[in-house]
């Protein structure tokens, strides 16, 4: 082994945004940045067992602990990561396994983790997992997913070794796994394929639970505010006063809830809901308990807010984090400040959209379709009734609390609070629990089970899952949507779209292929005609084929354009590759990619590299074109890496970010010739 090089401490010359901490601390603490989240700080405790009962955090082990904290600290402010908060459990998980096996090993410094000794990591990691699970007496499955996150830190710290050094840190001497990629060698030594991808609800518990939620909303939404506002100040009351006459205020506020009339289901004489009395009910995990007067009134807010819960998620596709982070004060200029309205382009339709934060990668501004009206109508959307009587319902616990969030949940386990902190944050967690209860319910009362059946028909519902059920119920009703989708859910790569969320349905990926050929259909018509159609460095190309490629369509059967070009691309097997940031011509020119180099030598249709492909990378692409459709992403992507080089002018730092400043000249540029392309004089590429 070679010697080892001598360490420099690591210090930060001064706090970067993204790492408020204190660097020389043995235990790190960071702000959740993903809302919903159980816990609202993550924790990274150095003091991580090495062996033979000594700490990291021991003196003999300095040198290592300020390894790894240089490591993170890159990790977490280098350009070329930018690692999240939320990636932080699963790279300190792995740190902890790397120091233990360094630990057995006696290695005191990454420099010293040669190629053979980081599969000997490995070996260790596959013969632990597979083996003590019985002993250690909790689930310790040896899969993709775990084997990721366990090997991926090794692998992360030699990408960064120039960096790391710059910064007085180390890395390995050799490529870990032979330079292999961590996806590499998952799937490939270890055998770990990725487990499938969450399924749609099923339609027995999806149908009655959306129609129930339907139902709640428009039938009882109103009955549930207007108890809860009746209540709330005989709660009040009751809690100002002692002795009896407490007692006597409490025992009225029951027999309120109880003699309580529903409204009737309309063109009916039946209550949309059974009056508030006195109850036994079973909860997950099986504990029987009566629930009267408040806690009826209690629960019945809590499935009111669940109903719109679902609805919302089942009808837009918003994934969880996204639904608890809507906020009120969002956008004071938006109806709630949560619900944009634009007229359609010809002016005949009002378009809503909800306005949040989404922050699977990064948190960045998002619009959710939420549906739309005849312009000049009062017909309201249900995604918009749902937010509606999400905003009436909770705004007397969001005054009492002080938070704007649209969704609250009850802190304290009983009654109604009367103090601010009887009122807690939304999480994903208590979300999924709640969703599940009137799931049941809604199965209960739509199908008439019994309660075991429905508990067991919907013990497998998450809130995530509403996503996909979305995107089935878009993609079945009109695989022409296929596009509309992707932007919609914001996806980087259609792979995404097209595998991760419609999946392997042997029907559904027919109906697949059929959008792809009309796209690439449509895209043809455009090209023959011989206008700009976009930009990027395949644009030029193609207006000089334009010709030639109106006379191969006009040889073509079919009594429209469209249908020779379907008949066209149908003969020579011909598919264009659309995406969320520029549409990808690699089938018709496959020596020219940038992502997939050896694409011509294959016999099969070629396709993007969809692991090697990125923005940059399909920007200066030979194959790339980029369409007015694709706007919206290179705005947004202006303004992103706007925002991270002017934070970085204003803190004191030399010299900004080098690759956002990259990313914003490129975003112009790209923006520039959609502009040109579709003659829009203006060019919404200027600024800072």
């Amino acid at each position: 082994m070679p010697a080892k090089r001598k360490l420099e401490a690591a210090m930060p010359a001064s706090l970067h945004p993204a790492f408020q901490v204190d660097y020389d601390s043995n235990v790190w603490t960071f702000i959740q940045t993903t809302v919903g989240q159980q816990k609202e700080f993550i924790t990274v405790d150095w003091a991580i067992p090495v062996a033979r009962g000594e700490l990291l955090t021991d003196y003999k082990h300095r040198g290592l602990l300020a390894e790894l904290k240089c490591y993170l600290m890159t990790a977490i402010i280098e350009d070329t990561v930018r690692m999240t908060v939320g990636s932080i459990p699963s790279t300190y998980m792995g740190m902890r396994e790397l120091v233990k096996f360094m630990g057995e090993r006696r290695i005191t410094s990454l420099f010293d983790i040669s190629t053979a000794v980081s599969w000997e990591y490995v070996e260790s990691l596959e013969e632990q997992y597979m083996t003590a699970g019985v002993v250690i007496g909790r689930d310790r499955a040896w899969t993709h997913a775990t084997a990721y996150k366990l090997i991926h830190p090794l692998t992360q710290i030699y990408e960064i070794a120039g960096s790391l050094r710059a910064r007085g840190g180390q890395a390995p001497c050799e490529a870990p796994f032979d330079g292999r990629r961590t996806y590499d060698v998952v799937t490939g030594p270890l055998g770990l394929a990725r487990a499938g991808g969450l399924m749609p609800v099923p339609d027995e518990v999806s149908v009655p639970t959306l129609s129930y939620a339907c139902e709640w909303i428009d039938y009882g939404s109103e009955d549930v505010i207007r108890l809860q506002a009746e209540v709330i100040p005989m709660l009040t009351s009751a809690r100002n006063v002692t002795g009896a006459r407490r007692l006597e205020l409490l025992l009225e506020i029951k027999r309120h809830i109880e003699e309580f009339l529903m409204s009737p289901i309309p063109g009916t004489q039946t209550p949309w809901h059974e009056p508030l009395i006195a109850t036994d009910r079973t909860d997950e995990a099986g504990d029987e308990r009566e629930i009267s007067g408040l806690q009826s009134l209690r629960r019945l807010i809590l499935m009111t807010q669940s109903s719109c819960g679902a609805l919302l998620q089942g009808c837009t596709g918003i994934r969880a984090h996204e639904l608890i982070g809507l906020s009120l004060d969002h956008d004071p200029t938006l109806q709630h400040g949560v619900i944009r309205s634009v007229a359609s382009l010809d002016g005949l339709m009002e378009i809503f959209s909800v306005c949040g934060i989404s922050a699977k990668r990064e948190a960045t501004r998002h619009e959710w379709t939420a549906g739309l009206r005849p312009l000049g109508t009062n017909h309201q959307p249900l995604v918009l009734k749902a937010i509606d009587v999400l905003v009436r319902l909770m705004e007397p616990w969001r005054t009492l609390s002080g938070t704007r969030t649209l969704m609250l949940t009850f802190s304290h386990a009983k009654s109604l609070p009367v103090t601010a902190d009887g009122i807690g944050r939304m999480t994903a967690s208590r979300n999924s629990i709640l969703q599940r209860e009137f799931a049941v319910e809604a199965l209960m009362n739509k199908r008439g089970i019994d309660l075991a059946q429905a508990r067991y028909e919907v013990r497998s519902l998450r809130p995530q899952r509403w996503r996909i059920t979305f995107a089935h119920y878009v993609f079945r009703s009109k695989p022409e949507l296929m596009p509309a989708l992707r932007t919609h859910f914001r996806h980087m790569s259609e792979q995404i779209t097209d595998q991760g969320y419609i999946g392997n349905d042997a029907a559904l990926l027919e109906n697949l292929e059929g959008e792809r050929i009309m796209e690439t259909s449509r895209f043809l018509v455009q090209i023959s005609l011989g206008k700009p159609i976009g930009g990027g460095p395949a644009q030029r190309l193609l207006m000089q084929h334009a010709e030639s490629m109106a006379k191969a369509l006009s040889g073509m059967d079919g009594e429209t354009l469209i249908e020779r070009a379907v008949a066209y691309v149908k003969l020579t097997d011909l598919r264009i590759w659309t995406g969320t940031y520029a549409s990808c011509l690699i089938d018709m020119l496959p020596d020219s990619s940038s992502c997939n180099p050896e694409a011509s030598l294959l016999t099969v249709r070629a396709a993007p590299n969809f692991g090697v492909r990125s923005p940059g990378l399909c920007a200066g692409c030979k194959c790339c074109i980029i369409l007015p459709e694709h706007r919206d992403f290179w705005e947004d992507r202006l303004r992103r890496n706007q925002a991270i080089v002017q934070e970085e002018r204003n803190s004191t730092r030399d010299q900004p970010s080098k690759i956002a400043l990259s990313r914003v000249l490129q975003s112009r540029a790209v923006l520039k010739m959609i502009s040109n392309a579709t003659g829009d004089a203006s060019d919404r590429s200027a600024g800072s």
